[in-house]
């Protein structure tokens, strides 16, 4: 009898190991004495229901830029923690972001998922039904996968980040701040691809008229999502119907909210017209804009220094230009003076 029941303890202990095995992380199924395979254990632990070191794990053995980018492993990591309803899914993944590093994460990390889970089922579905309250659809263009915010804001309709037209240029999407992105732009527009000369960057919103002079205005702001803790920028652009801009991968929309520090940008996007979504990323805080065109319109004007010395007042001069405040040629004029008190700035052209 204790023979007996011995035998038995042991039998339901192996089956208890057996059945343990198929919670281990990328199990990949069990094998039976007659060399058939149990259905069950063969799918896959999902993402979803990974701790933070299995995930590691994972991207560390399917997705090698996880290992190759030491820089921005914790940054990708995060990345990829805070989207891992939409990773799990078989769903398409929105694009939306302006930040093109994102789109490469994006693409290296489905190739890895596509890897471990094989032919195992996954959910088709995932978003839901969002109604826009910031922007209307405007048109689906022909390069509506293959260009972002940046790129459709100047022109290109291609995939680019702010300062690519300087190797030297690194875009820090976390740290640099939404003037020094501004300056990127500013950088790339006087690039001899575009030669856009006369460059001004400022936060007072535009409007329209401008374009009628021969400008161009585009703008740009930081956006953060608390969702999965990464940092994004986004663009839009002046045209005579308002403000146009293009979510990533989505379709061409129209801004309608005011432009003002205080209100926030949401990140709605939709790829037809008629299913809306959001990514979790909030653009606030200052919005820099940057106004352009191709030549300056300089100006003999008084730039404002000034000093005395002796008996004389000196005040600078200089050819400025009246759009963008850039100026040449600057010189000084004298003026008898035995002040104080001096002279003011006298309109001389000699």
């Amino acid at each position: 009898m204790i023979k007996k029941h011995l035998f038995r303890i042991g039998v339901a202990f192996g089956l208890v190991l057996l059945l343990a095995g198929t919670a281990i992380p990328f199990q990949s199924g069990a094998t039976f004495a007659d060399g058939s395979e149990n259905a069950e254990t063969n799918l896959k632990k999902r993402l979803s229901e990974m701790t933070d070191d299995e995930l590691r794990t994972f991207l560390s053995e399917y997705v090698p830029i996880y290992k190759q980018d030491e820089k921005n492993q914790e940054t990708l990591f995060r990345f990829f923690k805070g989207k891992i309803d939409w990773f799990d899914s078989a769903a398409p993944i929105p694009l939306t972001y302006g930040y093109t590093l994102y789109w490469t994460w994006t693409e290296e990390i489905q190739k890895g998922i596509k890897v471990y889970y094989g032919e195992t089922p996954r959910d088709e579905q995932i978003a839901v039904r969002y109604v826009p309250t910031q922007n209307v659809f405007v048109e689906v263009p022909s390069y509506m996968g293959t260009c972002n915010c940046y790129g459709y804001a100047i022109g290109l309709h291609a995939l680019m980040n702010p300062g690519f037209s300087d190797d030297l240029i690194v875009l820090d999407i976390v740290h640099d701040s939404v003037l020094q992105i501004a300056k990127y732009v500013e950088k790339d527009l006087k690039c001899s691809f575009f030669n856009k000369q006369c460059v001004k960057l400022t936060t007072v919103c535009p409007s329209s008229t401008i374009l009628s002079a021969g400008k161009e205005a585009i703008c740009v702001r930081k956006g953060y999502s608390s969702y999965d803790n990464t940092y994004d920028y986004h663009f839009m652009k002046l045209t005579s119907s308002g403000w146009l801009h293009k979510p990533g991968d989505s379709a061409i929309l129209r801004h309608t909210v005011p432009h003002s520090a205080s209100t926030n940008w949401l990140a709605e996007y939709t790829y037809n017209g008629t299913t809306w979504g959001k990514d979790p990323t909030v653009y606030s805080g200052s919005i820099v804009y940057i106004i352009y065109k191709a030549n300056h319109n300089y100006s003999l004007q008084y730039t404002g220094v000034n000093y005395h010395s002796g008996t004389y007042h000196y005040y600078e001069r200089a050819y400025i230009c009246s759009d963008c405040g850039n100026q040449y040629g600057a010189y000084y004029i004298k003026v008898p003076c035995s002040g104080p008190p001096h002279q003011g700035p006298r309109d001389l052209e000699n």
